[in-house]
């Protein structure tokens, strides 16, 4: 059992980086791969479609799984029979609002349209949605152990195989960006399953007394809940532009903002590999010692912020090479939103590492990072009205790195001003 006041040995947290990293480099190079493919092979029209689905993919397993498996991370690295005593409760709680969110994104992006694309897929995605976020909960049980090698294998093997069945599809059967979709769903549901089956046997070999009686549903809500309100909050910050360049009109650049958007977003795949080995060790350092913490995490962002500093400078002096190199003729408007986002990789890289540190510092800590997200949302819903109605994908962008850099800022004063109370984070 890991000493629940101690940072994991430090070949151990390399060792996790490493193979979460390589995790993200296959599966994001997988996927991005199939990305291009699908430009060359799907109308741009229908791509717009697929673009908007994977959008609301993206805010429901932000707002959901990502929501639930940061408390799971951050509990079960301090106490390990905190996920035996509340497994079922936490399932259930996961299956009802993954669902109910997962209606609620489908009814929005569909009502503007009676397309059947627009039924099929979008119903692909948002169905989507729960069994993503499911496979995010069994990957946070195996992350708060620092044990990532079967997610790892489980992952990378499963997306492999599943990414060359579902381009065999597209070539032969008609309708491609439905078996696309399709592919997509079919992905998180088989990985969840692996997972699912895999954790049963790790939590059969755990012990799982405890004299603490287990949560009852409002008291893990109340956990959650600012959590994932900050997820929600962030996520439709971070991918609303996408919607409201539908809303506002403006649905024939969505797929160019996707192209745009996918080389920052891939970059920023391997720092989330390190914070992900990182965060139960930080939990528990915060649980014992919030200032070194904090100490620690502010030197681990700062290197990382200037990384993301050189790639950025790099992404705007070859924009159009990268754009060209990448994407069809028709998406070369890429390059204009390219080098706007680019900006946002030393902002993401370093306010990461605050970002994490506020959510493992308990209640307290996760109520200032939903607040904080809310306030972002104002900034970006406000900004991209004003924006895109007179830039197009281009403000969209602009008002994405403001968010970032005024939201990052917030979080960094909010943690300094924690860190220096006598009070420790596990009192919540």
């Amino acid at each position: 059992m890991t000493d629940q006041n101690a940072l994991a040995p430090v070949s151990t947290i390399s060792k996790n980086t490493i193979l979460l990293a390589t995790y993200q480099l296959i599966n994001g190079l997988v996927q991005f791969v199939l990305f291009l493919l699908l430009l060359r092979w799907i109308p741009q029209e229908h791509m717009d479609v697929y673009e908007l689905g994977r959008s609301c993919l993206e805010i429901g397993v932000g707002v959901i799984g990502s929501s639930v498996a940061a408390v799971i991370v951050r509990e079960n690295a301090r106490d390990e029979a905190w996920w035996g005593r509340h497994a079922v409760l936490v399932r259930k709680l996961l299956r009802v609002s993954a669902l109910i969110l997962a209606l609620l994104l489908y009814l929005l992006v569909v009502a503007s349209s009676h397309s059947a694309i627009y039924l099929i897929v979008i119903g692909l995605f948002c169905l989507t949605i729960y069994f993503q976020s499911r496979t995010d909960l069994y990957e946070a049980i195996f992350r708060s152990r620092d044990h990532v090698r079967i997610p790892v294998c489980t992952g990378i093997l499963v997306n492999v195989s599943v990414t060359g069945l579902t381009l065999f599809c597209v070539l032969v059967f008609p309708f491609p960006v439905g078996w696309a979709a399709g592919g997509v769903l079919l992905r998180w549901l088989i990985q969840g399953m692996l997972l699912a089956w895999f954790s049963r046997q790790q939590v059969a070999q755990a012990s799982v007394s405890s004299p603490r009686l287990p949560l009852r549903i409002q008291d893990l809500i109340l956990e959650i809940a600012p959590i994932s309100v900050g997820a929600i909050a962030f996520i439709i910050y971070a991918r609303i532009d996408v919607l409201m360049l539908q809303w506002l009109g403006y649905e024939e650049t969505i797929a160019i903002y996707g192209c745009a958007f996918r080389p920052i977003g891939f970059l920023t795949l391997f720092t989330a590999a390190f914070y992900h080995a990182f965060a139960p060790s930080i939990s528990r350092l915060i649980h014992h010692d919030p200032r070194s913490a904090l100490c620690l995490a502010l030197k681990v962002g700062g290197g990382l912020a200037f990384l993301g500093l050189g790639l950025a400078f790099g992404i705007v002096l070859y924009r159009e090479e990268i754009t060209r190199l990448l994407y069809p003729p028709a998406f070369a408007a890429a390059a204009d939103g390219m080098w706007v986002l680019a900006w946002s990789l030393p902002i993401i890289f370093g306010g990461n590492a605050v970002g994490f540190y506020l959510v493992n510092y308990g209640k307290q800590g996760a109520m200032y990072y939903m607040k904080i997200n809310i306030f972002g949302v104002l900034i970006n819903v406000i900004g991209n009205g004003f924006a895109i109605y007179t830039y197009g994908f281009i403000g969209a962008a602009v008002v994405t790195v403001v968010t970032d850099a005024i939201t990052t800022l917030l979080m960094l004063i909010v943690s300094l001003s924690l860190s220096r109370r006598d009070k420790p984070a596990r009192t919540g």
